[in-house]
């Protein structure tokens, strides 16, 4: 049997689920001992999502915490990981890509650090802010001015990037997932990600079970029904399918929706402004 596994045997007494269900919650107020750290549409919902599923069959939590992953990392008694976006929010007011700053919390801890292709992160950033947070004003109407906005765009996506890049050395660890790893080899991603956590000794049925239940069609029938009490993933509108919080999926999806103005802007920024993490995972895409 795993050490994990929870033993066969009576189910415990009300008194002592009430003790446990203490423990966790006062588990999860601890100060976090690892992030999870993406730009905003980079694919965390859906790695959430897989994590959460191998966390819910080790600790016997209902799904409806699947997203919870301070509550589930404390009742698996590792430490407690929160996800959040490092700085780079998009709601509105947000920070100017000159306005980013290392937030302190962050030194010493253990990073998971979610990476997507820019084009990809920008397109999905546009639909987010259009249909679902609804905080585009002004200038940034159409995507072309989204990708070029100073607060939104692409010089945001870069300076949030180099400013992790250039913090490394203040991490106790820093574990670099790629969202079209997830999509290519979502099983090896998966465990690494549950080793990185702390998890060890993850069995090949865990990680292809929840593999498989965080496939895109039905994480959305999740977030189409409710039956997650997470606003996270909640449509805004549940008849607009770019309102929901899982849109496509997509790897290389933006080619739909950039035109080849768009993706020259994208191309020459990139190479005017080096990105070290996106060099060495996306140049030789």
């Amino acid at each position: 049997m795993n050490p994990h596994d929870r033993a066969p045997g009576r189910k415990p007494s009300l008194p002592a689920r009430l003790q446990r269900s203490a423990r966790i919650l006062l588990g999860a107020l601890r100060p976090p001992g690892q992030y999870g750290i993406s730009h905003p549409k980079s694919g965390r919902t859906w790695l959430r999502a897989m994590v959460g599923r191998v966390l819910c069959g080790r600790t016997g939590l209902s799904e409806t915490e699947l997203l919870n992953t301070r509550v589930l990392t404390a009742a698996a008694g590792l430490p407690v990981l929160k996800w959040h976006h490092g700085g780079a929010s998009l709601k509105s007011p947000c920070p100017r890509h000159d306005e980013l700053h290392f937030d302190e919390r962050f030194a010493g801890k253990s990073i998971i650090f979610v990476i997507r292709d820019p084009r990809d992160t920008l397109v999905s950033s546009y639909f987010q802010a259009v249909k679902r947070s609804e905080s585009i004003t002004g200038d940034v109407g159409e995507i072309g001015e989204f990708i070029r906005s100073s607060e939104r765009g692409l010089l945001k996506w870069i300076a949030f990037h180099n400013l992790w890049h250039e913090n490394l050395a203040r991490l106790r660890s820093f574990h670099l997932v790629r969202y079209e790893s997830m999509h290519a080899e979502p099983v090896a991603t998966l465990r690494g990600v549950l080793e990185a956590m702390g998890l060890r000794e993850v069995r090949d049925e865990e990680l292809t079970s929840a593999v498989e239940f965080a496939r895109f069609d039905n994480l959305r029938s999740l977030e189409a029904s409710g039956r997650l009490r997470d606003t996270a993933l909640k449509p805004k509108d549940a008849s607009d399918p770019d309102s929901f919080k899982v849109r496509k999926g997509q790897v290389g999806g933006y080619r739909e929706t950039l035109n080849e103005d768009d993706l020259a802007f994208i191309e020459d920024m990139l190479k005017h402004y080096p990105c070290p993490l996106y060099i060495k995972n996306y140049r030789q895409a």
